[in-house]
């Protein structure tokens, strides 16, 4: 998590130096991933509302092979994050991962 994080932070720094009050965090392709992403969040920019996207292979998982359920139900402990989806992904899973 920790490479993860640091990877993303100087584009969020940037991001919300230039004054960017709503982030979008999109396609991303694993729970790791965007756990790392909200952590850092919660801890540098807790003033910032975001919503997380996945990227999913199929119509249950993440491109990362993650249960989509784990991936949601992870993101959503965290009080920052106003919205969950999936992107990138064939329009076919959507259905299924709006039931799920």
């Amino acid at each position: 998590e920790d490479d993860l994080a640091k990877w993303h932070k100087k584009r969020i720094d940037l991001l919300v130096e230039a004054g960017a009050d709503l982030l979008a965090i999109e396609t991303i392709p694993s729970k790791v991933e965007a756990t790392a992403i909200c952590k850092l969040l919660r801890r540098e920019h807790q003033d910032i509302p975001v919503w997380v996207t996945f990227s999913c292979k199929d119509g249950a998982h993440t491109a990362r092979g993650e249960r989509i359920e784990d991936a949601v139900a992870e993101v959503a402990k965290f009080s920052q994050v106003i919205g969950i989806g999936v992107n990138c992904c064939n329009p076919a899973y959507v259905c299924s991962f709006l039931s799920r």
